[in-house]
């Protein structure tokens, strides 16, 4: 997890469990492509069912600060920084990470 995810954010606390939208969207997951992609065709295709496009689009980006398919261990502590850093190809402390 990165650090921004620790964070308890306003916009997916009002936006609930949303329950059976994350049903729907791991049910027709597609393993082959990337997080992004998926996302991308549930917004696009509608495969949740929303009722306009602006509600898919909100799903869409709680689910994508909810869910990493790389999981919790993918983001060590940077020791640098303390912060969970995605390594890259610096690989340099904190300056080579992604603190998104």
């Amino acid at each position: 997890m990165d650090a921004r995810s620790r964070v308890v954010s306003s916009f997916t606390i009002v936006k609930g469990s949303l329950i059976e939208e994350t049903y729907s969207i791991f049910r027709d997951w597609d393993y082959r492509v990337s997080k992004f992609e998926n996302l991308r065709r549930v917004r696009d295709e509608n495969t949740i069912g929303a009722t306009s496009t602006n509600w898919a689009l909100t799903v869409t980006k709680v689910m994508n600060r909810r869910f990493d398919p790389a999981g919790p261990q993918a983001r060590a502590p940077c020791g640098s920084c303390g912060s969970a850093c995605r390594p890259t190809r610096k690989q340099s402390g904190c300056g080579g990470g992604d603190h998104r």
